[in-house]
């Protein structure tokens, strides 16, 4: 087994009503979004890497839906496409991305 170590790239954002407090989440004005939609963009520039770059993600999974929400924000699939990108088998051993 070989890994491939690239250029070192990591971004952190915390939007107007990040989460961080409980009742942020009341607030938001839009659930289909995390973190990662407001960071992919600085994330990759900074990596100077892409989504279709990456072999294997480790994403944080806190909830179901913060999965699917990485997912779409980090690029690896569009908008309301993670739930048929995962069934798909795209995430699975052997799959596209697992």
């Amino acid at each position: 087994m070989e890994f491939a170590v690239g250029p070192d790239g990591s971004a952190y954002v915390a939007p107007r009503r990040p989460g961080l407090d409980i009742g942020d989440s009341l607030f938001w004005d839009d659930f289909t979004r995390n973190h990662t939609s407001f960071l992919s963009e600085d994330l990759w520039r900074r990596a100077g890497l892409g989504p279709e770059d990456v072999d294997v993600a480790e994403i944080y999974d806190c909830f179901s839906s913060v999965v699917h929400w990485s997912l779409e924000g980090l690029g690896f699939c569009g908008r309301g496409e993670a739930g048929a990108f995962i069934r798909e088998g795209n995430t699975a051993a052997g799959g596209s991305l697992p």
